[in-house]
């Protein structure tokens, strides 16, 4: 799908080749977003944002269904110049979800998963809970199928969900699933360069899908984090924090921007809440297990 791929590196990732451009925006300017972006000027439901778990609403949603996130693919992974992005090709079966806070007879299909990381382990994810901010955040972007593209998806209040979950450093632990793409950095270390990935699991990036704590998630209405910022984002955030080895995080690090500087803190500011209710998961039923 020739047009999703390239709408998801102009609206997602792409940066314009000067300044000049429409399509130029950085994470250093972006009190300046809103001029090419309007919607980025908007306090209605923009993200990321900050929420404590005291004020959290608790809900029991349907169980949320994962396809093909434990089928394993060869990818492709991107310096776009703001993240390390992977894409599946176009003849893949592509990842999906289902259920959950998502519509009724609904699929969400996978268009990209990237990253958010801090230049140490102190910072780096977009959204903030307590208070904390933790090293990395990961983005698994879907588009909703009933919309037939995302560009036509990006119009409408349901037509994305982003399945994110949170890295902390722990020099005890490493995540196996990570590890494939800590390996495939430094080959992607210069802008626009990118490498494969073999036997690559989604599920792996998520420390799998199948624990019973995996579908107990926050949930909340917002927007994409980078222009043009469409308020179009169902949000999933899992409550559940990953541990990863510094080492595996210290490679993101090595990355460079479109002027060949260092491509850290690559995250949002925060945005306001504007009243949003932030919903916590308390399944009902057990998750199914998908494949």
């Amino acid at each position: 799908m020739p047009s999703l791929v390239g709408s998801i590196l102009v609206l997602l990732s792409t940066k314009g080749r000067n300044k000049g451009n429409a399509l130029a925006w950085t994470y250093s300017d972006q009190d300046e977003w809103s001029q090419e972006y309007p919607t980025c000027g908007s306090d209605r439901r923009q993200s990321p944002i900050k929420f404590n778990t005291m004020e959290v609403y608790t809900k029991g949603y349907p169980r949320l269904v994962y396809a093909n996130y434990k089928i394993p693919s060869t990818v492709t992974i991107t310096n776009n110049g703001h993240s390390a992005e992977i894409q599946y090709p176009d003849d893949a079966a592509k990842p999906q979800i289902s259920g959950g806070p998502l519509p009724n007879n609904t699929t969400y299909q996978f268009v990209n998963v990237h990253f958010h990381w801090g230049s140490n382990d102190s910072l780096g994810s977009e959204h903030v809970i307590n208070g904390q901010r933790y090293a990395a955040e990961v983005h698994a972007v879907h588009y909703n199928t009933r919309y037939g593209s995302l560009e036509e998806a990006l119009n409408y209040g349901d037509g994305v969900a982003v399945l994110t979950t949170f890295y902390q450093a722990n020099a005890a632990q490493n995540l196996s699933g990570l590890q494939v793409v800590s390996d495939a950095l430094p080959s992607i270390q210069e802008y626009e360069s990118s490498t494969e990935i073999e036997n690559f699991k989604l599920s792996g990036l998520f420390g799998g899908i199948d624990s019973s704590n995996r579908n107990f998630y926050y949930s909340y209405l917002g927007s994409l984090t980078t222009p043009p910022c469409s308020e179009a984002v169902i949000w999933i955030i899992s409550s559940r924090v990953i541990d990863v080895n510094p080492q595996q995080l210290a490679p993101f690090r090595l990355l460079l921007d479109e002027d060949d500087d260092p491509l850290v803190n690559n995250f949002r500011r925060l945005q306001r809440k504007n009243g949003r209710k932030i919903y916590l998961n308390r399944p009902r039923f057990e998750m199914s297990e998908g494949n």
